[in-house]
């Protein structure tokens, strides 16, 4: 099991192992769902349930939104190529309503949809089975790593030092973490799902609504659902902007205590951009304990890493003893099995 405080930072990279598209391709699908054509009134090109989301609003609001919000989905549609992603481009246009409303309900769809081509996504929802490809992947070590030496008597043991930060839009790590423990134990699926309530988990920008078995008053959505209009519209009000979120009070307090528990983190497919950095900013008083930082960096060169950890240093503001590696997620886990178990 993990033994120590571990914080695992989880980025766009990290979902590559199940299917789901990196930001590059995700700004892709989010431009093509969004770019709304009609032929008099029939929906010639871009998401029909995109296109009954904004008929919906106009339908209460009865002033001609749609074809506003229709006209900001296209104006996305020509950026995003220039764009280094969704988040980046919704930030540069935070003063547009309706391009974040429209830049919100890409993400939603495209996100919901990916999760519904992912490899692990099961047609019967109360299924635990986990399919045999992804025993490779970084997420089966995470449990593996975790479930190490604990008996089913105390399961709940396995979550006890572990919290997540996730700048992923989609509930890839609740859905599978859920079904693989119900699936090693041999428990009902339920009763996983309510220890996977208890793991500290934060979707730093949002998720694509709330799976059934969470708590909360947001809009539910079983995981790859395809939803109607008027649920995609309220699973959009999910999705946070970089600002949205920098300014929320609570919302930095809660990071600010995970990092302060923290006595190892661990980040994977992260690309350490500053927003995302910014967002953990935190300044308060060091221990003095020994504390570590293991990431991925994958594909970056030794120039970016060596500027990269600086800015980490800073950013921190506390003492961290970094450790990188240019391999992937599972590789990055299985390389440190021992030093995050111990």
């Amino acid at each position: 099991m993990i033994r120590k405080n571990t914080l695992f930072i989880v980025g766009a990279g990290a979902s590559v192992d199940f299917g789901l598209p990196m930001g590059s391709e995700l700004k892709g699908k989010i431009a093509d769902a969004v770019n709304l054509r009609y032929n008099h009134f029939d929906l010639v090109g871009g998401s029909s349930n995109i296109s009954e989301s904004i008929l919906h609003i106009d339908r209460i609001n009865r002033s001609g939104d749609a074809n506003r919000l229709a006209a900001s989905g296209r104006t996305i549609h020509t950026a995003m190529p220039q764009s280094l992603s969704i988040d980046n481009y919704l930030e540069a246009h935070q003063s547009d309503s309706n391009i974040v409303l429209m830049g919100k309900l890409g993400i939603a769809y495209s996100i919901l949809k990916s999760e519904n081509g992912s490899n692990i996504f099961y047609r019967d929802p109360e299924s635990s089975r986990i399919i045999p490809n992804t025993v490779s992947s970084w997420h089966n070590t995470l449990c593996q790593m975790m479930t190490e030496g604990v008996n089913k008597r105390n399961i709940e043991q396995a979550i006890e030092n572990i919290s997540i930060i996730t700048f992923n839009y989609d509930r890839c790590l609740e859905y599978y973490i859920s079904h693989w423990l119900a699936n090693y134990y041999n428990i009902a699926i339920e009763i996983s799902q309510k220890i996977v309530n208890r793991i500290p988990i934060i979707h730093v920008y949002g998720q694509c609504g709330r799976l059934p078995w969470q708590e909360g008053n947001s809009q539910i959505a079983t995981y790859g659902a395809n939803v109607s209009g008027s649920a995609l519209l309220e699973i959009a009000k999910q999705i946070r902007t970089f600002t949205e979120q920098i300014t929320d009070d609570d919302f930095k307090s809660e990071i600010r205590n995970l990092l302060s528990r923290a006595d190892h983190i661990v980040s994977l497919g992260f690309s350490y951009a500053p927003q995302n950095l910014a967002v953990l900013d935190c300044t308060y008083s060091d221990s003095g304990r020994v504390r570590r930082l293991f990431g991925t960096t994958y594909g970056m060169s030794a120039q970016n890493v060596i500027a990269i950890n600086q800015k980490i240093k800073s950013e921190f503001a506390i003492a961290w003893e970094t450790v990188f590696e240019s391999v992937k997620c599972n590789q990055l886990l299985q390389d440190n099995w021992y030093v995050l178990t111990s």
